[in-house]
């Protein structure tokens, strides 16, 4: 659904017909995409040997699977060094 985008924010509402609805919000301000995860059963988190998180796996009722992955903070470090 999105590749490399910023994540914005991950969210659940806790109240109405959607209480327990995981948001995920991706992208760069006025261009935000929003992925919506409906009765979601697990979620399971990844972590490297760092203990950075590493990989959100989310899955709903029907077995989908929603994976958000995160770059480590030396890669990031790295591409926005000076060349």
């Amino acid at each position: 659904m999105a590749w490399n985008l910023p994540l914005v924010e991950i969210s659940v509402e806790e109240k109405g017909s959607d209480a327990g609805t995981i948001e995920v919000t991706v992208g760069h301000p006025g261009e935000e995409l929003t992925h919506r995860i409906l009765r979601p059963e697990h979620v399971w988190a990844a972590e490297n040997d760092s203990g950075e998180l590493e990989c959100l796996d989310i899955e709903d009722a029907d077995h989908v699977k929603t994976l958000i992955y995160f770059e480590s903070r030396e890669l990031l470090e790295e591409a926005s060094a000076p060349a």
